[in-house]
């Protein structure tokens, strides 16, 4: 039988009639969320009150620094768009970050909260009342709010007993007065015996290595009134459990490299990977470390490496893992006693400003504080800061349960302890937790199931994290794991068995190396990012429940990331908007194989978004400042005549009224998260003439958009049929080429397309 042609993913251009300006409407006027009595309004003043006479008090500790104030918002009004800002803003105490989504930091000042009270006093206009009645609570920002969960007495008894090196982050409220915080600070730490130094000038949040802290130190720091947070560098560190040797191998189990052929290089930051490992060796594009002799380990980073060059051979040509492979630029960061997050940071920028050739960076590390609800880890952070200026895609591992008992599936609850750690938080990469491929009789899961050590989601705010999954391996109650782990090399040149979340993310960066270095235009990151979540939400749909645990699945190889099968066709787009602007593709052709007799849309519908929100940590829970809203859906007359309205199908527009609340949109429908799957399946048929996609775009504050740069999305789109013998892709094409899109191929280049076929 001759050979099929390959059926591509299409690359749809976006024209200058997609991009549109939709009129959204003014909104109307919002009813108060509680009566504004004049016993309310005097019980707001009392508070601003005790503010005033709080930034009086801090006054005499740093003169000309302002202090902070919190804004409680009632729960039902953590919506945008009710914001109070008709009494916040720089004629009063203006917003200059938040905390969690119903907090709202806001800077104070002797002129400020005088003008404060008398617009909570005074205000009788429709907006400041209606803006007064989300407020639950005004108060000021103390001490113990900067030692965050230890207090400012755990935090004076850790320093006691530590003595540790103290990281501090301030406020920033305006260029002019920040520069008068450094400065105070700095005097500040002086004067209480300790030496603070600037070790993050380009972040958004000014940060300080402050050494010789005693106790007594750290409760001045904390009471400063710049300080917005006080805490410990992280240190991070590997964790490998000891595994099985096998045989020496073979150059059929771990093949070298292709003459002639060109492979991308993943950098691994981690141990060591062991010199002279005759089958290893030829993948070593580079070696760097700065770990002293006595703190030299190789298990790890060795097991890493063997993973990115040749996961699929290592592990017996199982099909589930990839046949591409990759070099290795090796990083020997961590030692017997791991890496202080300070010189971690130090070592990483390091390494992407002189090694620009390499794209993707594989982070098989952890530390033990799991993620919250309204926190980004300090590590996660300067993790999308290096993505951004360098566009480098860092794979992260999602952790492991160190310390804990392994995890039954479906999950026995462990808490908080099994949640994801630093830096898997990352907005920025791409987070990987673990599942079993093979499992026996004592075994915890069943093979494809969530590996019984993968630390879940979802990252803070409710982010999905890990977004992806691949094989880390399993084990039973006691974590032994004879014949379930993953196979790779160990420092003899033998192979080893081993399991750990650390060994399903070096899978996937060899994956996304490929990717990006294989595929004829060039991959952006979200499209990077999309194109993973996509291929793993083509092979399962996984349930909404099991989304922390499992992500949106396990990808495919780049050969099945880029094709289709005849029943489907995949849709690439790659949209850029503006403020006020809105992406759409009306009409959206569907193939005529895909309507019933009667007219109806039958089959089903995937799509995924991605995108790199610009993110801000000084607003904590709300980092992500943009929302791409998806749409797919039917366009039908509206209410007006003349007029047209979209009715979203996929999924469903929510119609229940605790549906369309913010919090359950952030929580189920991970609004505000720059990673999302869309899909419905309607084997029955579904009414629908016009079938439209939109894309609209939104700010969490619409004042920040004209200093925001445009907002770049990947999105893809699968339609496919309930039967395996439909064209759908065939009737696609030419359904497109009708329509008088613009549309190519997604295509490997040509000299590697017979290598990932072998």
């Amino acid at each position: 039988m001759a050979e099929q042609p390959p059926r591509h993913v299409k690359v749809v251009t976006v024209a200058k009639k997609d991009v549109i300006r939709p009129n959204r409407g003014g909104g109307g006027e919002h009813e108060n969320f509680r009566e504004v009595t004049a016993d309310f309004r005097g019980g707001l003043v009392s508070e601003i009150d005790a503010l005033a006479a709080f930034a009086e008090e801090r006054a005499q500790v740093a003169a000309g620094v302002p202090v902070v104030g919190k804004v409680s918002l009632l729960k039902k009004a953590m919506a945008k768009s009710y914001r109070p800002k008709a009494i916040f803003d720089s004629k009063t105490c203006p917003v200059i970050g938040g905390r969690d989504a119903n907090e709202m930091l806001v800077s104070v000042t002797a002129d400020g909260v005088k003008a404060l009270r008398q617009r909570v006093r005074t205000t009788k206009t429709k907006k400041g009342e209606f803006a007064l009645s989300t407020i639950d609570t005004i108060s000021p920002y103390t001490a113990d709010d900067a030692a965050g969960s230890m207090g400012v007495a755990g935090l004076q008894k850790y320093v006691k007993e530590k003595r540790p090196v103290l990281r501090c982050e301030l406020f920033t409220h305006g260029q002019a007065i920040d520069k008068r915080i450094s400065a105070s600070f700095v005097a500040h730490a002086e004067a209480e015996g300790a030496v603070a130094e600037l070790v993050r000038p380009e972040s958004p949040l000014p940060v300080y290595r402050v050494a010789n802290v005693s106790p007594k130190a750290a409760v001045k720091l904390a009471e400063f009134p710049g300080t917005r947070r006080l805490s410990t560098f992280a240190t991070y560190y590997i964790n490998q459990a000891s595994g099985k040797t096998r045989d020496k191998l073979t150059d059929v189990q771990c093949p070298g490299p292709v003459k002639g052929r060109s492979y991308p290089t993943v950098g691994i930051v981690d141990t060591a990977v062991a010199q002279g490992v005759r089958v290893l060796e030829p993948w070593i594009a580079g070696r760097y470390s700065i770990v002293a002799k006595g703190q030299h380990v190789e298990e790890h980073g060795t097991f890493v490496a063997g993973l990115v060059a040749n996961a699929g051979a290592l592990n017996g040509l199982d099909s589930r893992f990839p046949r591409v492979a990759s070099r290795v630029f090796s990083v020997e960061a961590l030692g017997k006693d791991g890496l202080s997050q300070e010189r971690l940071e130090q070592v990483l920028e390091q390494m992407v400003v002189e090694h620009p050739e390499i794209r993707v960076w594989n982070l098989s590390l952890q530390q033990d504080d799991p993620c919250t609800d309204d926190s980004f880890s300090d590590l996660a952070r300067f993790l999308d800061e290096l993505s951004d200026r360098f566009d480098v895609i860092f794979v992260v591992a999602a952790g492991n349960t160190n310390g804990y008992p392994p995890r039954r599936w479906p999950a026995a609850t462990l808490g908080a302890h099994d949640r994801i750690c630093g830096p898997a938080d990352s907005v920025r990469a791409l987070t990987v937790g673990s599942i079993a491929s093979r499992d026996s009789k004592t075994t915890l899961a069943r093979k494809e199931e969530p590996s019984p050590f993968s630390r879940r989601g979802p990252g803070p705010a409710f982010l999905p994290k890990p977004e992806i999954v691949h094989y880390g391996g399993n084990c039973d109650g006691s974590q032994k794991f004879d014949g379930v782990g993953v196979t790779s090399v160990c420092p003899k040149g033998h192979a080893a068995e081993s399991i750990g979340t650390s060994f399903a993310a070096p899978i996937v960066s060899t994956v996304v190396a490929n990717l990006d270095g294989l595929v004829e235009m060039p991959v952006s990151r979200p499209l990077a990012k999309a194109l993973l979540v996509h291929s793993a939400q083509l092979g399962m749909e996984v349930p909404h429940r099991e989304i922390p645990y499992r992500g949106f699945g396990r990808p495919g190889d780049v050969a099945q990331l880029i094709s289709c099968a005849p029943n489907e066709a995949t849709l690439i787009f790659e949209p850029q908007l503006r403020y006020g602007e809105a992406f759409e593709k009306n009409p959206f052709p569907i193939p005529a194989c895909m309507r019933t007799s009667t007219g109806k849309f039958r089959g089903e519908i995937i799509a995924t978004v991605a995108y790199d929100p610009p993110v801000d940590p000084k607003f904590v829970a709300e980092y992500c400042r943009t929302e791409l809203e998806f749409s797919f859906g039917i366009w039908v007359p509206g209410e007006k005549p003349g007029t047209f309205e979209q009715r979203g199908k996929v999924p469903p527009l929510p119609t229940k009224p605790e549906q369309m609340k913010e919090e359950f949109l952030v929580k189920e429908r991970f609004k505000w998260s720059p990673v999302r799957v869309h899909r419905k399946k309607y084997p029955k048929g579904t009414e629908g003439d016009v079938w439209r996609m939109a894309l609209t775009l939104y700010y969490r504050d619409n004042e920040e958009a004209n200093r925001l740069p445009p907002q770049r999305a990947a999105v893809i789109v699968t339609l496919r049929a309930l039967e395996k013998d439909l064209p759908v892709h065939a009737q696609m094409e030419a359904a497109m080429a009708k329509a008088g899109w613009l549309v190519n191929d997604l295509r490997l280049r040509d000299a590697v397309r017979t290598r990932i076929r072998t």
